[in-house]
């Protein structure tokens, strides 16, 4: 398994429908299982946009099970699927219940996803700080994005953030939402972060993306959906190649693999 951390800064737009639509093309665009959770210590959103995501099982029901052991099992009975077969786990919509389970079970909750195996994690960290509750997974994260637009708001948050994370180690990159009024080059430059992707900024897609109303027949031939696509590519492109074990190596003369006289190993 593959944890994915999404974050945004002061007045950051985007960071659900960025989530939740990479959650709904992953499969078919990398070939791999995946489960969205949201974890916004703010309080979350997605139970009350979205009619399959009941939020009778929620981030505060799993944090709960994990303090004991961690179970991936345990996980994904607690989330609930939209678009025919893409898993959520909720949170609250209080902010207190959900800043509670984060810190309870913030650290174990995240070490149990980023060793289990079988399927990648996007998870929507909200607000991220050095104080967020959530600082556990994006710590434990292939990669944290900061999903921001190019203004130079954006800029100034982000710069002024980094510092602060990097003493945590957590060294961001960046998803873009539009291009303008600054483009990728220039947002690097002065922000000094890299830029994984540009989105498209198209409202439209996006609120469907996010749980509010539109045409799926528009979401599907949108820009934003090919563009996320492409970021989710990047992604996955991220994600370390497994060290092959010593004890599998074949000796020199090729005869036998040391340690076993047969390996399979499943791609």
């Amino acid at each position: 398994m593959t944890l994915f951390a999404f974050a945004s800064c002061h007045g950051s737009p985007g960071v659900t429908a960025t989530a939740m639509g990479l959650g709904a093309v992953w499969r078919a665009t990398t070939g791999r299982e995946v489960l969205i959770i949201e974890a916004d210590p703010d309080g979350g959103v997605l139970a009350s946009r979205f009619d399959e995501l009941r939020a009778d099982t929620t981030l505060a029901d799993v944090a709960v099970d994990v303090r004991r052991a961690f179970d991936i099992d345990a996980v994904l009975g607690s989330a609930r699927e939209v678009w025919g077969g893409v898993a959520v786990v909720v949170s609250p919509p209080s902010a207190e219940h959900t800043h509670s389970a984060l810190s309870a079970a913030g650290d174990r909750f995240a070490a149990g996803l980023a060793a289990a195996d079988a399927l990648d994690v996007l998870v929507d960290v909200g607000r991220l700080t050095a104080r967020s509750p959530a600082l556990h997974l994006a710590r434990r994260a292939v990669a944290s994005v900061f999903v921001t637009r190019p203004t130079f708001e954006g800029a100034a948050s982000l710069a002024a953030r980094l510092p602060e994370l990097a003493a945590h180690g957590i060294d961001p990159a960046v998803v873009l939402v539009g291009d303008q009024p600054y483009g990728a080059a220039d947002f690097e430059r002065a922000v000094g972060a890299p830029i994984l992707g540009v989105v498209a900024h198209d409202p439209r897609a996006a609120a469907v993306f996010a749980g509010g109303a539109g045409s799926e027949r528009h979401v599907r031939r949108s820009l934003l959906r090919r563009s996320l696509v492409e970021v989710a590519s990047r992604l996955v492109a991220l994600v370390p190649t497994p060290v092959e074990d010593p004890s599998e190596m074949r000796d020199p003369a090729g005869d036998v693999a040391l340690g076993q006289s047969h390996v399979g190993v499943e791609s």
